[in-house]
């Protein structure tokens, strides 16, 4: 648990910049689909 909230901070930008990815991925399947 202490290891996830360290790692929190570190990977918290890494995590929203996946996230913004992710959401561009779908919003492309969308228009693909």
């Amino acid at each position: 648990m202490a290891l996830a909230t360290g790692m929190h901070h570190a990977l918290h930008r890494r995590a929203t910049a996946l996230y913004v990815l992710f959401a561009a991925f779908v919003d492309a399947i969308s228009v693909i689909a």
